[in-house]
């Protein structure tokens, strides 16, 4: 006890005091604890324990394409793992070998270290036709050697060309004797002309210069047969035309060349004309009498296309009418040609009619009315030799119609 430890009187009623309250106190508190009972004891919140999410994976799966048996099993990878492909493990279709594996952009050689993307991934087998021995082998090229003949000079380098290799043949490149001109080449069988085009055969070739002697063209005085007409209220005497031999046609016909000679009945040469004369024909010799629809015949498939696609775009054009002619075709609206269509060297020509504005105005104005001064306008040519050249052709078409639907 307290107050017995404490010596003085003091410290003994001190001490009964003292204890006499922890009394108290502990019967408060037993009374506290019978009512109320033992406080709750207060958990300490305990730190989440972090779980390590499992990464992505993308399944790789391989399938047969036009193969057959039985795929692996789909494998799993994570976006950025590198793979290597596997063999191919299907069965190989008859007279085919395995080509890789395609993912749908990219084809890949099996052991290819593949890098997997962020998505599922087929690769398909691809497999590709067997290459037989005698297709590996080059192909064989057979020699095209140009010689003067009777032309002096030294010719081109012997060519080389596979059969069925279309060459345009050279024009002469040799001296030509004197009193002569050159007439083509010669295989030893037919004879070509510079410019045709030569379909090289299973064996070399030897092209050989051909000369003939040079075809004076001479005007007659004498008229033996005269047609008669009227020009400006004189007489017109014109003689029927002299025929002088002009060569072979490709196919082996003969050209006839006609000199004509017009005279008045004043004895005064009015006008002289050669018709289809070598230097002046746009043809060239050979096609010289050739009327558009023959000519045609002797287009190339691409040429006739080229010809066809023009000549339906611009008959597409409303109130669009095709006349045709000895050498043209000529599509109208109105009086207002669109489209003229010519042939010159077994290419496809487009003649359009197109006026700039300031010469649209020069027409409008009076002077030019008061004196009926008719103006030609040269028209505008596009050969069409490829398709860039067609779409220029068939872009000009819808310029002169717009520019016939302004007037």
């Amino acid at each position: 006890m307290i107050y017995r430890i404490l010596l003085s009187d003091t410290g003994y009623y001190v001490g009964m005091a003292i204890e006499a309250f922890f009394a108290i106190a502990a019967i408060v508190l037993l009374i506290l604890l019978l009512k109320y009972g033992l406080p709750e004891k207060k958990e300490r919140p305990t730190k989440e324990k972090r779980v390590k999410s499992e990464p992505t994976t993308y399944a790789l799966a391989y399938v047969a394409g036009g193969g057959t048996g039985d795929a692996p099993a789909v494998e799993y990878y994570t976006k950025g793992k590198k793979v290597v492909l596997k063999l191919n493990m299907f069965t190989t279709p008859v007279g085919k070998q395995f080509d890789g594996w395609y993912d749908g952009s990219k084809r890949y050689l099996p052991a290819h270290k593949y890098t997997m993307p962020g998505q599922s991934v087929t690769l398909t087998a691809q497999w590709k036709d067997i290459v037989k021995e005698e297709d590996k082998r080059e192909a064989v090229k057979y020699n095209l050697c140009y010689v003067g003949g009777e032309g002096g000079g030294k010719g081109p380098a012997v060519e080389k060309y596979e059969k069925g290799e279309k060459i345009t043949l050279k024009s002469n490149m040799y001296e030509i004797p004197e009193g002569k001109e050159f007439d083509g080449w010669s295989d030893g069988v037919r004879k070509y002309y510079a410019g045709n085009e030569f379909v090289m055969p299973e064996q070399n070739v030897t092209l050989t210069a051909q000369f003939k002697e040079t075809v004076k063209k001479e005007v007659r005085d004498e008229v033996a047969s005269t047609v008669v007409a009227e020009s400006d209220g004189q007489k017109i005497v014109v003689e029927q035309p002299e025929q002088v031999d002009g060569g072979m046609t490709p196919d082996g016909r003969p050209i006839i060349v006609n000199v004509y000679n017009t005279k008045s009945n004043t004895e005064k040469t009015v006008e002289k004309e050669i018709i289809h004369e070598k230097e002046e024909s746009e043809e060239g010799l050979e096609f010289a009498d050739y009327t558009i629809l023959q000519l045609y015949e002797l287009l190339t498939e691409e040429q006739k296309r080229y010809f066809d696609k023009l000549k339906d775009a611009a008959l597409a054009k409303p109130q669009a009418k095709l006349t045709v002619g000895k050498s043209f075709f000529n599509i109208k609206i109105g009086k207002r040609s669109i489209l003229k269509l010519r042939i010159k060297r077994l290419i496809t020509v487009g003649e359009y009619a197109l006026e700039n504005d300031i010469l649209k105005d020069f027409k409008k104005q009076d002077p030019n009315k008061a004196g009926n001064a008719k103006i030609k306008v040269r028209p505008t040519l596009v050969a069409v030799t490829d398709e860039s050249t067609l779409e220029t052709a068939l872009d000009m078409i819808d310029l002169v119609h717009k520019q016939i639907l302004e007037g």
